[in-house]
Parts: C-alpha cells; sequence; structure tokens
C-alpha cells in the first residue's frame, strides 16, 4: 500500500506508531490474581503473539529479583508465535511500571487487603488501569480507535499537533528556552492550520522531510537559533505516549481473580466457578481510569463457635438469675 511506503520515510518514533496502529498485529495478555488467605497474592502476567509485539513496551512485563520469567516459542500454520510468562509472590499495593509515575507509559495499579473480623476475614482487590485522556489529546484519534470515525488519516494532524504544541508549552516552562508567549500562541496556531489544510498525499511526503523547520518556516528568524532543535527534544516523550496508546489498540487483555471465601460483591463481566473474569483493551481506559474491583468473606468456624457459645452461657445465666429471683420471692 502506497500509505506504507510513505511511512517508511517517516521519523522513526512516530513511524512505529503509525505502523504498529493501522497494522494492528493482536497480542493477547493475561494477568492472573490469586488471594492467599493470609494476605499474600500470586500475580502471574502471561502475553502472546508476535515478538515484535510480545515484547515491545506497550505493555512491558515487570522486571526485577520479585519476579520470574520465562519465554516460550511456538509453530502455528508456519508462524512463530512467542509466550512470556511472568510472576511472583506479593502483598499489598504494587504500582506498574515500578519505580515510574510517568503518564507516558501505561500505568497500572494492585491492591489487595486482608481485613480481620471477630466472626470472619475480609478480602478486597482493586486493579486500575490509568486512562489514557485520548480524547482530552487526540479527541479524532479516540474517535477512531472507538470506531465513530471514518476518516482514517485525519488524526494524524491532529496529534501532530498535539505533539508539537505540548512540546512547546514545555519549553516555556524553561527560563532559557521560553519564548513571548504571544509568538508562542501564533506558532501553534499557525502549525494547528499548516497540518489540517496538507493534503493525505502531501502530509506522508512532508513528514518525509524536516516537517518540523519547514512548520516553523515563517517565524525562524524570530527565534532561537536552536529552538526548532529543542521543539524535537521536547516532543519526544509526547511522541513515545501517544506511540504507546497506539500500540495498545490492538492488544487484548484478560484479568481472572481468586478470591478465598464467598464472594461479597465484584464488578466482573462472568463467574465461571470460583474465577471472576474480566475482559478489556485500551477502549476501556482510552479516556478516563478502568477499575476492577471484587471481595470475599471467610468466616471462622472456631470464632462463631465461640460467640454461639458465648451467647449461649449468656443466656443460661440469664436464666438462672429469673430463677433465683423467683426463689427468694
Amino acid at each position: 500500500m502506497a500509505i506504507f511506503s510513505a511511512m517508511r520515510r517517516i521519523k522513526p518514533l512516530f513511524y512505529l506508531g503509525l505502523l504498529s496502529f493501522l497494522s494492528l498485529d493482536c497480542v493477547e495478555t493475561v494477568i492472573s490474581v490469586r488471594l492467599l488467605p493470609d494476605g499474600h497474592y500470586t500475580l502471574r502476567f502471561q502475553s502472546k503473539g508476535d515478538s515484535t509485539d510480545v515484547f515491545d513496551d506497550d505493555f512491558p512485563h515487570p522486571l526485577g529479583d520479585d519476579w520470574t520469567r520465562s519465554v516460550q516459542q511456538q509453530e502455528n500454520d508456519g508462524n512463530k508465535v512467542w509466550t512470556l510468562n511472568t510472576h511472583g509472590l506479593f502483598s499489598g499495593s504494587i504500582a506498574f511500571p515500578q519505580g515510574s509515575n510517568s503518564a507516558i507509559d501505561l500505568n497500572h495499579s494492585i491492591n489487595v487487603t486482608k481485613t480481620d473480623g471477630w466472626i470472619a476475614t475480609h478480602y478486597k482487590l482493586e486493579y486500575r488501569f490509568r486512562g489514557r485522556e485520548a480524547f482530552r489529546k487526540y479527541p479524532q484519534f479516540a474517535k477512531q480507535i472507538r470506531g465513530v470515525s471514518s476518516d482514517s488519516t485525519q488524526w494524524i494532524s491532529e496529534v501532530l499537533t498535539f505533539i508539537v504544541s505540548a512540546g512547546m508549552d514545555d519549553l516555556q516552562l524553561s527560563v532559557q528556552q521560553a519564548i513571548d508567549p504571544d509568538l508562542a500562541e501564533r506558532i501553534k496556531n499557525h502549525i494547528q492550520g499548516y497540518f489540517i489544510h496538507i493534503k493525505e498525499k502531501e502530509l506522508f511526503d512532508e513528514l518525509s522531510r524536516d516537517f518540523l523547520r519547514n512548520a516553523f518556516g515563517p517565524f525562524l528568524n524570530q527565534l532561537p537559533q536552536d529552538y526548532v532543535e529543542s521543539v524535537k527534544g521536547a516532543m519526544a516523550p509526547y511522541e513515545q505516549e501517544w506511540r504507546i496508546t497506539s500500540g495498545l489498540a490492538d492488544d487484548n487483555i484478560r484479568l481472572y481473580a481468586f478470591l478465598p471465601g464467598v464472594i461479597t460483591t465484584h464488578n466482573a463481566d462472568a463467574i465461571s466457578g470460583d474465577t471472576l473474569k474480566w475482559k478489556f483493551g485500551l477502549e476501556q481506559f482510552l479516556n478516563d481510569d478502568y477499575n476492577i474491583r471484587a471481595a470475599s468473606i471467610v468466616y471462622s468456624p472456631r470464632q462463631i463457635q465461640a460467640v454461639i457459645l458465648g451467647l449461649t452461657a449468656l443466656f443460661l445465666l440469664f436464666l438462672w438469675i429469673i430463677f433465683k429471683t423467683r426463689n427468694k420471692q
């Protein structure tokens, strides 16, 4: 296709995002959580698909001494299918990616609590995928993901406009690199119109060149000499953020949870035996957070027996007191 031949000439990072979004190679990731009676839990990630997608950074598996990892490869109709498994034993809360709270990465977190009561123990599972805020940043692209837009390329100019504007906004926070605020706004308005009015074929041709310098052309004599290069550097995190979001468009995620005792509340899509099941993908956290919740209770027979015996003893004592009072009368 002509669109792919043009994409090969685009800047590498944005090209990767376009390629991953338009080719849509499916990856299946299964997250399994098993709560144990003592409050610990096992957490397992399994991703299966093409090696390019399984080992990319859209949905990276955690690394570290607390995790055990294995990789398998098998043939399926002449194609190599890779399976990556990662698991560990934990308690409390974990946020992914560990050690980072950047909005660029896919942020998800788990929290497991165990609360001991008089006659029962309560367990609670919460798993959250942070929303990617795509409708705020690039609504046309978000509509394309949701399938409510038939234009397959209009979102490209919108994404580029957001990335460039976000990079410029970051530079405005730097005393050394900030430019006149009115000039910055004029440039951003110009860039928005610049990308919108370029036709599809011309847009891909433009992306194959130094499109940013061309887009800034009318203002170059009003800008510091290295300003365009500074904007390129400031754009990089937002390019990466969009590339990860677009790469998640073809990921199917399943979460299976096993809780001790009797399930008291949940928002699962289905229950099979003692397994709670959720099935979702980027669409569920495309803009807002996607929250998974479940709770269970385990009653203690010994504690219940102790309570019954205690109540029985109090009742018998009450009867004895009444009996003694009547005899005295």
